[in-house]
């Protein structure tokens, strides 16, 4: 539910990549033809994405002629992701480095290192090695995903490489425990659609985000315990807050629903954290 900036490469460049040194020649030369076949279907699945009707792609699904689909899914099983080929080494690092700071599309947390299909090869194996229907995330998103793929509207995924303008969704609570932990949930304005905010709750629970944020953040809490222990002792929660909430504007700045700046934002303003709280923090961190 982050922006990734578009693919700078494209489908035909791919798929010369994907046939450079394989020795099917004739394998090879129907690949070739092809490429403005391929060129012209994404053009389609990139307005279908614009349009959020990518559902719709299941029922007319694209054709790439003098292709199979088998050899449609070849092209990416034993080049694209095959290690050592030129289309691994081109074009598939290239959409890779789109990852926002190499960190995954979907949970923003992990690392970028595979390729999602936004809509499985085994659903459409014409557009395997589409680069809008590759999305860089990493394995623990690609693994929840796995190949489910939903016609209903309210839990089709938002696209990265298209993102609406969906204002802040991220939400914090801290919970006033030994040790102290931070809850994250989905809270979409209400400004937003009905279908967008559907879309993003169903997303943040599909992939779990509550349980993972969660987890990141209580290693920081514990950080950020022994820093303010060591600096401001535990009688001044005003200079406390006031570090907190430099540190959340920081990180807010760049991301609105960057899940640190949420945390930082939660911990500013909860009274209990910043007068004592953080202190409970420290003791756990180092018991």
């Amino acid at each position: 539910m982050w922006k990734v900036n578009p693919p700078v490469v494209t489908p035909e460049e791919i798929a010369r990549e994907c046939v450079k040194r394989i020795t099917d020649k004739d394998r090879a030369a129907r690949v070739r033809k092809a490429a403005p076949n391929l060129a012209q279907n994404s053009l389609a699945f990139q307005q279908r994405i614009a349009n959020h009707t990518v559902a719709g792609i299941i029922t007319s699904p694209p054709v790439v002629t003098g292709v199979a689909d088998d050899e449609m899914k070849w092209l990416y099983d034993s080049q694209l992701a095959q290690k050592g080929r030129p289309a691994y080494e081109g074009s598939r690092q290239r959409l890779l480095a789109a990852a926002p700071y190499g960190q995954c599309s979907y949970c923003q947390f992990g690392v970028a290192k595979t390729l999602d299909h936004f809509i499985p090869k085994s659903l459409m194996p014409t557009l395997s090695i589409d680069p809008w229907n590759l999305v860089p995330c990493c394995h623990q998103c690609n693994h929840e995903i796995g190949d489910s793929f939903s016609l209903d509207p309210a839990e089709q995924f938002l696209h990265p490489y298209a993102m609406p303008h969906t204002g802040r969704w991220l939400s914090a609570k801290v919970e006033h425990t030994d040790p102290v932990t931070v809850t994250f949930t989905a809270e979409p304005s209400l400004s937003l659609s009905r279908g967008i905010a559907a879309r993003i709750i169903h997303q943040f629970t599909s992939f779990e985000l509550a349980a993972m944020y969660s987890v990141a953040s209580a290693t920081e809490i514990a950080q950020l315990s022994l820093t303010f222990t060591r600096v401001y002792g535990h009688n001044k929660p005003d200079d406390t807050r006031k570090s907190l909430l430099q540190d959340a504007a920081g990180a807010l700045e760049e991301n609105e629903n960057s899940r640190r700046g949420i945390m930082l934002q939660a911990l500013a303003d909860d009274q209990w954290f910043c007068e004592t709280g953080y202190s409970l923090a420290k003791l756990a961190s180092a018991s």
